[in-house]
């Protein structure tokens, strides 16, 4: 038991204490505890942006947490422009305006939506 409540020699404090009570300050534990658990949910935020075995340093993985975090916003940019895009030329093709080039475009607009609806 922490703060000497274990002692068996009725001591004040550790420098009296003869009967080897635990005179570590509960709060200690506490802080213990609490330090293992921000170590357990930092290797799980590790993990879950692909560093599972810890190989980035602290200001590395920052980093690379920034980056996937401008990665999917970039790639959230690029789904709503061929969205767009799809949108514009589809109404084209409905009002027959769709030739050759803008057919292509149009092709190429759907499948760079469909690509990255699917790896959202």
């Amino acid at each position: 038991m922490a703060d000497g409540k274990g002692c068996k020699c009725a001591a004040y404090d550790e420098s009296e204490c003869g009967c080897d009570a635990d005179w570590t300050p509960q709060e200690v534990y506490d802080l213990r505890e609490s330090n293992a658990r921000l170590l357990g949910l930092i290797a799980d935020i590790r993990a879950a942006v692909g560093d599972p075995t810890g190989k980035l340093m602290q200001d590395e993985l920052v980093e690379h947490c920034k980056q996937l975090r401008l990665n999917d916003d970039q790639r959230e940019a690029i789904l709503a422009g061929a969205v767009h895009l799809e949108r514009e030329l589809y109404a084209l093709a409905r009002k027959g305006d769709l030739g050759g080039e803008r057919r292509e475009l149009y092709t190429h607009a759907i499948t760079l939506r469909d690509l990255l609806a699917k790896h959202k």
